[in-house]
């Protein structure tokens, strides 16, 4: 888009009021909207009930849920296939927030292991997944069967430092090779207003 000014010798004239009115509409976007991903605001203490053994230069440990990277995962070691396997996050730090507190909204996920269509195929996907806050079950439903990122909503939850998160396997989508069931990205979406 092209600003030009309605008259040359004016030096504030319509561009600069444009420019100022699209930074008040950004910043008030910002305060209206303040939905934020995981990221360097907030800590974790990270669990599992079990993950793969590494093999060669891959690892399959919890953290490889957090790292960014469909070409990582974490696999759970159970047996089963991962029925009754879980995670936990333990919120143990919130920088820059005096409240020590967050408003926990849902995750994306990207389900199974996304490091390309066959390794996909080949690893078990979470099929149902029961979510709890301190012990008390906030989400109980199925995902997808996609390498797509999605989204699980669950209104807003208070959680606070100390808080345990655990999300559990209730089923899953048999992988075409492996009994291991994967999951690439897990990110925690939240805000700090209500």
């Amino acid at each position: 888009m092209k600003l030009s000014r309605l008259n040359p010798n004016d030096s504030g004239g319509l561009g600069a009021s444009l420019i100022w009115k699209g930074t008040v509409l950004f910043l008030l976007i910002l305060f209206l909207f303040p939905l934020t991903s995981l990221s360097q605001e907030l800590e974790w203490e990270l669990r599992s009930s079990s993950h793969l053994a590494p093999q060669g230069e891959n690892y399959y440990d919890v953290y490889r849920l957090f790292d960014g990277q469909m070409g990582t995962a974490w696999v759970e070691g159970g047996s089963g296939g991962g029925f009754g396997e879980f995670i936990t996050l333990r919120l143990i730090a919130i920088a820059g927030n005096v409240e020590n507190y967050i408003y926990l909204k849902g995750f994306e996920i990207n389900n199974g292991y996304c490091k390309d269509r066959e390794t996909w195929i080949k690893n078990g996907r979470v099929k149902k997944i029961r979510i709890y806050l301190n012990g008390k079950g906030i989400y109980n439903g199925n995902l997808e069967d996609t390498m797509r990122e999605q989204r699980i909503s669950l209104g807003r939850h208070l959680v606070k430092i100390d808080d345990v998160i655990k999300i559990e396997i209730r089923g899953v989508y048999p992988g075409s090779k492996y009994e291991d069931t994967a999951i690439s990205e897990l990110v925690p979406i939240y805000s700090f207003t209500q």
